[in-house]
């Protein structure tokens, strides 16, 4: 088959120029000119010369070329790209969190499939990796195939949050899709049943001990550890 596409080029000088695209290096595509703004081989002022770019595929793989417009002035590349067999994931355009405790994590689980038409070989980054994290970090679903992936959100104060998760795929565009995120922290009503202890005198070897209770008031569960320092950084 052959499939074609038309693209225009305007002169926005105040002058005509000469203009010539060279043909393409490559067997695949060929161009024409389908329509000059003035007579001869110059385009005129504000005016646009239209060309078409005519694509013959010999197979279904990926083909690339530039093609180059000259000027007596300039030279600059239109980019021409058909692409063949592509993967492509089921992915939601966002994913909202909701409500979750401050320094705590919550996660979402995503069950994805590849409904492109080669298998997909993908990674996943975050723009703010302290913040919403992916896993696996990488992975292979054949076409038609489902897979699991597990967003986290792990905010430390409260403040909305907003990030970007990137599904990078391998392959010859290396074309990146965009999933928006965000997630709104909160501090919970988590306190301590006493504000401080009193241990009873104990003899040298022996040991004297108190209890108390942490208390979660909110309906938001809350993964807890002790530290010495208050602040994650001093901490670390």
């Amino acid at each position: 088959h052959q499939y074609t596409v038309a693209f225009a080029l305007r002169n926005n000088d105040d002058v005509p120029r000469r203009v010539k695209v060279l043909a393409p290096d490559s067997p695949y595509f060929k161009v024409r000119e389908v329509h000059a703004a003035s007579a001869g081989s110059k385009c005129a002022a504000g005016m646009e010369s239209a060309y078409v770019v005519e694509f013959t595929p010999q197979s279904v793989a990926s083909v690339f070329c530039d093609l180059v417009v000259c000027t007596e002035r300039e030279k600059f590349v239109v980019p021409v790209r058909a692409f063949g067999p592509r993967a492509a994931l089921s992915l939601p355009e966002d994913v909202d969190f909701g409500v979750a405790a401050v320094k705590s994590e919550k996660t979402k689980a995503l069950l994805v499939q590849n409904v492109g038409a080669c298998a997909a070989h993908f990674k996943l980054t975050t723009d703010c990796p302290e913040v919403f994290k992916a896993r696996p970090s990488e992975g292979v679903a054949q076409v038609g195939q489902l897979c699991s992936l597990e967003l986290c959100f792990s905010p430390q104060r409260a403040e909305p949050y907003t990030g970007t998760l990137l599904v990078t795929f391998d392959g010859s565009d290396g074309r990146a899709v965009p999933v928006k995120l965000r997630g709104v922290p909160e501090d919970v009503d988590v306190h301590l049943s006493a504000s401080s202890l009193q241990l009873e005198p104990a003899y040298v070897s022996l040991s004297s001990q108190r209890t108390f209770r942490v208390r979660n008031a909110s309906e938001i569960p809350v993964v807890f550890a002790w530290k010495q320092l208050p602040d994650l950084r001093e901490q670390e």
